[in-house]
Formats: C-alpha cells, sequence, structure tokens
C-alpha cells in the first residue's frame, strides 16, 4: 500500500524491514585543506555519542617499473578513523577528504538518520570546509530464503534471474548489477543482487541499492539537503519495486 501525498509517494512502513545497514558518504575534492588533525577534531566534538574510536588501514600493490619482473611492494594508504556508538547501531567513518555515516540496527527511520547524516556534515565542515564531489546513499538489505523458497528467487524479487528451460537447474548463486541513470535528481543508481550465504551459513538474497551523484555533478552544499531527500525517495522507489509484492505485504504485517 502506498499513500500519495502532492509530488511524492509515502509508502506504508514495514513492521519486518530486511535492512542491515544505511550509508550515506560525502567525498570531497582532493585539493580541499585536509590534514591528519581533522579526525581527531570530529571525535572531540562527537565523543559522548560515539566514544569507540578505531583506525582502519588499507594496503595497496606498486608495482615496479621497467623490463625486468619487479617484486610488488605492499604500501600503506591512508588511514581512516571510525568512531561507533556504544551499541553498535552507528559509527562515523572520516578519512582524507571524505565522511560517512552509518546507520545499523536498530534502523531509526529516514527521518532520524537524514537528521544524523545532517549533524555530522555540519561539524566536518565547521572544522573543514570543503567542496562536495561525490554524494551518495546506499541501503543494504538482506532477504532469507527459506527452505520452501530455495529454488524459487521469483517469490522474493522481482529481479530473478532469467533462466532458459534447458539450463534450468538448482541455483547455488548468482550476482546482477544495474547502472540506472536519473535525471531528477542527478545521479546513477546502482542496483544489485545477489544469492549467498550469510556468515551463520544461512541463504540470503541481498538487495544493495546505491544512488550517487554524477561525475563532477556532485550537488552544492545548498542543495544537499534537497538532493538527498529526492535520492531517498528514488532508493524507497527501487526498493518497492525490486521486492515480490507478496513478499512486501507480509513484511508489512510482520508475518515470518
Amino acid at each position: 500500500m502506498r499513500v500519495e501525498e502532492g509530488d511524492g509517494v509515502v509508502y506504508e512502513p514495514l513492521v519486518r524491514p530486511p535492512l542491515v545497514e544505511a550509508v550515506c558518504e560525502v567525498r570531497f575534492a582532493p585539493t580541499d585543506q585536509w590534514d591528519l588533525t581533522v579526525p581527531g577534531r570530529l571525535y572531540d566534538r562527537i565523543r559522548d555519542e560515539f566514544p569507540l574510536r578505531e583506525q582502519a588501514q588499507s594496503f595497496a600493490l606498486q608495482l615496479g617499473e621497467g623490463a625486468q619482473p619487479a617484486v610488488p611492494a605492499v604500501q600503506r594508504t591512508l588511514d581512516r578513523v571510525l568512531m561507533n556508538r556504544e551499541d553498535g547501531s552507528a559509527l562515523v567513518q572520516v578519512g582524507p577528504h571524505q565522511l560517512a555515516v552509518h546507520h545499523k540496527l536498530p534502523y531509526p527511520g529516514w527521518s532520524d538518520f537524514y537528521a544524523l547524516i545532517r549533524r555530522m556534515l555540519g561539524m566536518y565542515l565547521e572544522i573543514v570546509p570543503s567542496t562536495p564531489v561525490r554524494v551518495g546513499l546506499r541501503y543494504i538489505n538482506q532477504i532469507p530464503v527459506s527452505s520452501a523458497e530455495t529454488m524459487e528467487i521469483g517469490s522474493l524479487i522481482t529481479l530473478d534471474p532469467p533462466i532458459p528451460t534447458e539450463i534450468d537447474r538448482s541455483l547455488e548463486s548468482f550476482y546482477q548489477r544495474y547502472e540506472l541513470q536519473y535525471e531528477e535528481p542527478e545521479g546513477i543508481l546502482i542496483h544489485q543482487t545477489g544469492l549467498q550465504l550469510s556468515p551463520e551459513g544461512e541463504r540470503i538474497v541481498i538487495l544493495d541499492l546505491d544512488f550517487g551523484s554524477l561525475p563532477n555533478s556532485a550537488p552544492g552544499l545548498s542543495e544537499a539537503d534537497p538532493w538527498l531527500q529526492a535520492a531517498h525517495d528514488r532508493v524507497e522507489q527501487a526498493f518497492q519495486a525490486s521486492v515480490d509484492p507478496e513478499l512486501l505485504d507480509r513484511m508489512r504485517r510482520g508475518d515470518p
């Protein structure tokens, strides 16, 4: 069920949503001012809410140049700092010219998540004024596959893999990725679905929806708020269209 409100659509909330994580990431121009004190200065402001701090390091292989074979050198990239809530429900990630706000479970709804994004972004920009070059909003969902639905991916999502009759066999795994361009707001929806095992060994269908601004077309700071609201509408619309209608009804009622 959905309710029309003006030019927008408000969907009936789900009692049993499959969401496992929502992420808003903002990348800033590499020419902007930034130094290694930025994460610590942000942490000082939010440590009461996000007291658990850790450092994440990335590594990359650097290949040598020239005609002779060379042994790849492992180089450490710049660190990112993760600041977590004690209950693990949310975290803020800061790296060079990058801010990401993650919300896991329990998810409070878009209104509260949006308020958290605005608050963290406002604090970051007070510390280091910056120009966005990419803004993205991503929602990751996990839909359990019961034994009765193992062979019926179409009973879970509307984009089930089309398999010809001649090779129709038991489906162990699949992966699909679509990149869909939008004009309002300007952006690309990366729509990914796949079948995989959870850490507990259960079969799950992943529905991963990531709406990001186009290259060199990130919204300015004055347009960031309406852009995020519109991006969320696109993600919600894609979710509603991608989940089987009968399963959606069960999620709304809270049925298993």
